[in-house]
C-alpha cells in the first residue's frame, strides 16, 4: 500500500536537524553509543560502533542512507492505512529516533490502523522521555522533535488547505493527487530551522482554515464589480468636466 515511499530530502532534513552530527563515536543521553546522525549498533547497519571511532561527513551521510531503510521497511510493514509523503516521513524519523518495537507496540499505531490519523500528533507526545543515570527524565530536545513530527505529520492537510482558498475545491488529506512538491525538494537547513520552518506551517493552521472556507467566486464577482462602478464613476466625471 505505501511501498512505494521513500524519506523524502525533508524527511531527511527533519532526522539530521534533531540528530545533529557527530563525527566522533559518543553515548547519548540513553547511554547508548552513537555516531553520524544517531546511528547505533541497533539500526543493524555496518559500521558497527566502538568507543574512539572516528567517521567523515561523507561516511555519515553514507550510514544514514542505508541505516533509515529499516526503519522505512518497518512503516510499510506495520501501516495498514494509505500515508501521504509527510505523513510517511514523521513515522520513520519517530521509528528512527524511538525504535521499531515503539512503533509495533504503540496505541498510535493501532489508531491509525483504524482510521485514526487526528490522533497521531498527540500520541507522539507520549515519546519524550529517556533512561538516564537519574531515573527516566523529560527531554526538551525529544519535546521538539515529537511536536516537529507532529507538525510534519499535519503538513499534508494544511497544504490542502492552502490548496483549496486558491482553487476552491479542498483537497482531503489521504488526496493521492497531492503530490507535495515543496516536500521533495528542500535543501538541507542549518540545525532547527526545520523545527522553525514545521511550526510556523503549523501555527499558519488557522488561518489557512479561514481562507479555505471563503467562497473565492463570490469575492471575484465583488472586486469586479467595485472595479466597473470606479470605472463608470470616472468616466461620468471625465464627460461632466469636459
Amino acid at each position: 500500500m505505501n511501498d512505494h515511499l521513500r524519506t523524502s530530502k525533508a524527511g531527511l532534513n527533519l532526522i539530521r536537524s534533531f540528530e545533529g552530527l557527530f563525527l566522533t563515536a559518543y553515548y547519548c543521553p540513553a547511554g547508548v553509543l552513537t555516531i553520524g546522525y544517531g546511528h547505533t549498533n541497533m539500526d543493524g547497519v555496518e559500521p558497527r560502533v566502538v568507543k574512539g571511532m572516528k567517521i567523515t561527513q561523507e561516511q555519515a551521510e553514507d550510514i544514514l542512507r542505508r541505516a533509515i531503510v529499516p526503519y522505512e521497511n518497518a512503516v510499510k510493514r506495520l501501516v495498514k492505512v494509505p500515508l501521504t509523503q509527510s505523513e510517511f516521513d514523521a513515522l520513520v524519523s519517530f521509528a528512527y529516533n524511538c525504535g521499531i518495537y515503539n512503533l509495533e507496540k504503540s496505541t498510535l499505531l493501532r489508531k491509525l490502523n483504524k482510521g485514526d490519523y487526528d490522533c497521531v500528533p498527540t500520541e507522539l507526545m507520549k515519546y519524550v522521555t529517556a533512561k538516564t543515570k537519574k531515573g527516566r527524565v523529560t527531554l526538551a530536545g525529544l519535546v521538539r522533535r515529537r511536536k516537529a513530527e507532529g507538525a510534519m505529520w499535519a503538513l499534508t492537510k494544511h497544504l490542502g488547505m492552502l490548496k483549496g482558498a486558491t482553487t476552491g475545491e479542498p483537497v482531503e488529506a489521504g488526496d493521492e493527487s497531492d503530490e507535495e512538491p515543496m516536500a521533495q525538494d528542500v535543501a538541507a537547513p542549518p540545525t532547527g530551522s526545520v523545527e522553525k520552518t514545521i511550526a510556523t506551517v503549523t501555527s499558519a493552521a488557522p488561518v489557512l482554515s479561514f481562507m479555505a472556507g471563503i467562497d473565492w467566486k463570490i469575492v471575484a464577482i465583488v472586486a469586479a464589480s467595485a472595479v466597473a462602478g470606479l470605472a463608470l464613476w470616472l468616466w461620468y466625471r471625465h464627460n461632466n468636466h469636459a
